[in-house]
């Protein structure tokens, strides 16, 4: 009999590595990385809203790891990506077409989880400033 069966007589020796700890927090460890191995890169609203008012200014944040031109963000609006947007933050006046999923990602990143936004019409906004009165 080897050492290890006699610490763990109840256990096969073929089920060993069950009683290994190290390859599951590894495992763990590295549960939110991408394919590549690369941490997620998280998208972040500014002002913290995911339902805004059209025309109200909104800015969508990559936050992860940033490095040189070299490695621009890739902004992506309901899965087709925004050529035109390569900096980390992403500002604009909304419409009703801005509502949908936004994602980003940078060489340095894997993509993002989505971050929902809602853009609602004028006709609602006077109802919440009447409210508010």
């Amino acid at each position: 009999m080897t050492m290890e069966i006699l610490m763990f007589p109840n256990v096969h020796p073929g089920n060993l590595w069950l009683l290994q700890p190290l390859p599951v927090l590894l495992l763990l460890a590295s549960a939110d990385r991408g394919a590549a191995g690369l941490p997620k890169a998280v998208v972040s609203l500014e002002p913290p809203w995911i339902k805004v008012f059209r025309e109200d200014s909104v800015t969508l944040k990559c936050q992860g790891a940033h490095t040189s031109e070299d490695h621009p963000t890739q902004w992506f609006h309901n899965g087709s990506s925004i050529p035109t947007q390569v900096q980390p933050s992403y500002s604009f006046k909304a419409q009703n077409n801005d509502s949908g999923d936004y994602r980003c990602h940078t060489g340095q990143t894997s993509l993002s989880d989505p971050v929902h936004l809602d853009v609602i019409s004028g006709q609602w906004r006077k109802v919440w400033e009447d409210k508010e009165r």
